[in-house]
């Protein structure tokens, strides 16, 4: 039974997560707290397995949690999962840094989650964030074609130009993160390296395609299907904001894990 600490100052995703949790036969929600501080009193208490952590709260933010996790004196540390509205590039890599083992990018599909909380809460050393990377071989020959094909299918629907080298970054970069979730973490340290040591070039490089291509079908591909796609909230003007090359990585990574 795996015992998870959801930490989030919006009451009612508490109550969401508690509720659909515990019906999980292997999932037992142990606690809730809505700010940083009370989440590192109940981590202390409680000592659970996985750690459920908003990065904005009040008292103390997520990386503040992390920061304060060293400091606690625990038998063992919980695996930690980190829920954000806003996961920008280099916030990501902090986490990671401090060790979060996963990004889940709100609104939150609940059935990955439980997914993800199996899989990194009873995970071992080999499926830590900055890992082996993913053998290409790993998925089953007929899985990767399928994948491949509904990748190429929501990439044309949100209009992201074909022809542009962001457009084939990004779908090894897809690729990769749906192989291996971990991976999502290290995309500058990781995945972009890999990518830009196929194709001749640097790992800035890659990141700036990739954004690049976005940017272009932000402004003239189809921006309403992407911000369905990716459940991107509206700002108080009332306007969308385009994502980031991690957070639109982690989203087509899921869809396409879901339908295997």
């Amino acid at each position: 039974m795996l015992r998870v600490l959801i930490v989030d100052n919006n009451a009612d995703l508490c109550q969401q997560l508690e509720e659909y949790l515990a019906q999980s036969p292997d999932i037992e929600p142990c606690g809730v707290a809505y700010d940083g501080e009370m989440a590192l009193e109940l981590i202390q208490e409680l000592e659970p397995d996985v750690v459920l952590l908003d990065l904005t709260m009040p008292k103390l933010d997520g990386i503040g949690v992390m920061e304060g996790l060293s400091n606690l004196d625990l038998d063992t540390y919980p695996d930690v999962i980190v829920l954000t509205a806003f996961a920008r590039d280099e916030m990501v890599e902090r986490m990671t840094e401090l060790g979060a083992k996963y990004f889940i990018v709100k609104p939150i599909n609940l059935s990955i989650l439980a997914e993800r909380i199996r899989q990194f809460g009873a995970s071992d050393n080999s499926n830590q964030m900055g890992g082996r990377l993913p053998n290409s071989t790993a998925s089953p020959l007929g899985t990767i074609r399928r994948s491949e094909a509904m990748l190429t299918d929501l990439l044309h629907q949100i209009g992201l130009p074909s022809h542009f080298k962001g457009h084939v970054y990004l779908r090894e970069a897809v690729l990769m993160v749906m192989d291996n979730p971990a991976l999502l973490g290290g995309l500058t340290k990781q995945v972009y390296p890999v990518i830009a040591e196929r194709h001749s070039t640097t790992p800035s490089g890659v990141e700036s395609a990739i954004r690049n291509a976005l940017v272009t079908a932000w402004n003239r591909g189809n921006r309403e299907f992407l911000v369905t796609l990716m459940g991107i909230h509206m700002t108080n003007n009332g306007e969308a904001q385009m994502p980031t090359n991690s957070v639109l990585i982690a989203k087509l990574a899921d869809r396409l894990r879901l339908a295997k």
